[in-house]
């Protein structure tokens, strides 16, 4: 059973508030004995991580015991970057043998191709070929160096530990790495005592460890090559989307006159929630079908209406709660309340929900739960507004008193 927790779970579950001491911190053993026993796995995803990385010195001292519990809970298990499941949904549209996987463990929350991490042996071979041919050296000569012991070279003389350090800055500046490249580990990949597979998972951990991670010095966060900040610059580039249509929404409600003259038009603007949703969705359905090769049939691109009949749970989850979202947006204001515009957190808030048809027990803040609960029977997810209602939900699916 895959439980997915509300960021401020961990925070309460950690620092608990004020008069809450004992609930919480009877929940933080109850889940750890559920997860310990195997009963149940609490996996948390990049917008968990987002969430808890602040960007002021004195928030620090919050979000690193945050991040020490939700990898304790989790034990390294979480959910993959919710973009990388929504290729593989749009995948098995074409191939049934296509397979979706939704999790990862060992902290792989943010996937990246590690293929550009080739060998140094190869990357020195090659630099050294180049740098042959700018110094005008014949095909002979060249070849004659092609065929040195680069190994011995390499952690032998002072020239190729320099250039052995060299990589290792290289490295540390291209995978925003969140501690140093560990120049013994990369000496002992380069000499083949360490293999390839197991160097990239170091490579991996000390790039996505939470606590790693969120231990560093806060104000990097706000880097664009920093982790944090591309999940968080997502959620700004929505908020940019939607702001100006719901500005757009507000001028045509307040100037149109409310008499059966202007009816069809407000039916219009009722419209448009679900227009703009529909349209975020074909944009996001589109631009994994080009990533992957299958943006058109033959030399044909996939219409509108192929695009909307593709089955992406993710997408459509996300899209469908953000036209709900939208629609009671509007029909405030069309009452007569302030129009809410879309905030940065709830883009965080609609980019947990994307994983509502990865995941049995769901937690959430309770406003939201009214949005949510259209998914709950379409994929048999429990979804928690109350944290109190927590445990109660878990024992009754794993029908345990």
């Amino acid at each position: 059973m895959i439980v997915y927790l509300d960021s401020q779970d961990y925070s309460n579950i950690a620092t608990p508030p004020r008069g809450r001491e004992a609930f919480f911190e009877s929940l933080g053993h109850q889940l750890q004995e559920l997860a310990d026993s195997g009963d149940i796995k609490i996996r948390y995803s990049a917008i968990h991580v987002s969430e808890i990385a602040h960007t002021t010195a004195d928030a620090m001292k919050y979000s690193v015991p945050r991040a020490r519990m939700l990898k304790q809970l989790s034990a390294g298990k979480c959910m993959r970057f919710w973009n990388c499941i929504a290729d593989e949904e749009v995948l098995a549209n074409f191939d049934p043998d296509q397979k979706v996987v939704a999790t990862n463990d060992n902290d792989l929350w943010f996937e990246t191709d590690m293929r550009t991490l080739r060998t140094f042996v190869e990357h020195f071979r090659e630099s050294m070929e180049e740098t042959l041919k700018e110094r005008g050296v014949n095909r002979k000569a060249r070849r004659k160096a092609a065929k040195l012991d680069i190994k011995g070279f390499i952690t032998g003389t002072e020239q190729g530990r320099n250039a052995l350090a060299k990589l290792a800055n290289s490295l540390n500046e291209q995978f925003s790495l969140d501690e140093k490249l560990n120049l013994e580990m990369l000496t002992s990949y380069v000499m083949g005592s360490v293999g390839k597979e197991r160097f990239e998972n170091y490579v991996r951990r000390i790039m996505f460890d939470p606590v790693s991670l969120i231990s560093k010095l806060s104000p990097e966060f706000d880097l664009e090559s920093k982790l944090p900040r591309i999940v968080r610059d997502r959620g700004q580039n929505l908020v940019d989307k939607l702001n100006p249509s719901l500005e757009k929404i507000q001028q045509a409600i307040t100037r149109i006159p409310k008499t059966e003259l202007h009816e069809p038009l407000f039916r219009d603007i009722r419209e448009m929630p679900r227009n703009i949703a529909a349209n975020i969705r074909r944009s996001l359905v589109q631009s994994s079908l080009e990533e992957n090769g299958k943006g058109a049939i033959g030399k044909k691109p996939l219409s509108n209406g192929q695009i909307d009949g593709l089955k992406v749970p993710i997408i459509n989850t996300f899209s469908g709660i953000l036209n709900r979202y939208l629609d009671q947006t509007v029909s405030a204001a069309y009452a007569g309340a302030p129009l809410r515009y879309f905030r940065l957190s709830d883009a965080a808030d609609l980019f947990h929900a994307a994983y509502l048809p990865h995941v049995d027990v769901f937690r959430c803040d309770s406003a939201w739960t009214n949005l949510f609960l259209p998914e709950q029977t379409k994929y048999q997810v429990n979804i928690v507004g109350k944290v109190e209602d927590l445990l109660p939900t878990i024992r009754r699916r794993l029908n345990t008193p």
